[in-house]
């Protein structure tokens, strides 16, 4: 039993190790905004870093904390970002204009385009509405959607 313990407390003390050593290292990302249409920068913009990884919630070692890092776009549309954990999801919003979002960890420096719009609902992938990416069919009567925008 004491050996169990023994054990126990040498994972968590590891574990614990990992998550807070991982936490002190950052990385910088930047990057731009670019109007779809025009090309032209846009300032003013939110750009948002999603990540989910290992971390502490609560007091408890988790596996699907999320990490989320946002900025603003400077008057030539640039920003930069400290993070923590490689982003998995990137997103670009501005008033006047549909919410971008970006899967995957992108090069750097990275370019987020966003589109025209005001429809709350509605979003975007590489300059697509996101009304238009899903592909569905259905087979035995099961319908599957799939995003052919990403």
């Amino acid at each position: 039993m004491k050996k169990i313990v023994s054990t126990s407390v040498i994972i968590a003390v590891v574990l614990l190790s990992g998550v807070f050593i991982s936490s002190l290292s950052t990385k910088n990302i930047s990057g731009v905004v670019r109007d779809c249409e025009s090309g032209l920068p846009v300032a003013d913009a939110e750009v948002t870093a999603r990540a989910r990884g290992w971390g502490v919630r609560n007091g408890s070692i988790v596996w699907d904390k999320d990490f989320v890092v946002s900025a603003l776009t400077d008057d030539g549309g640039a920003f930069s970002l400290k993070v923590s954990h490689a982003p998995d999801i990137w997103e670009a919003r501005k008033e006047n204009y549909l919410t971008a979002l970006q899967n995957g960890i992108p090069s750097n420096p990275l370019e987020l385009r966003i589109l025209h719009g005001t429809d709350p609902l509605e979003y975007t992938y590489n300059c697509k509405k996101s009304s238009g990416c899903l592909q569905c069919e259905t087979r035995d009567n099961v319908q599957t959607c799939r995003n052919i925008c990403e």
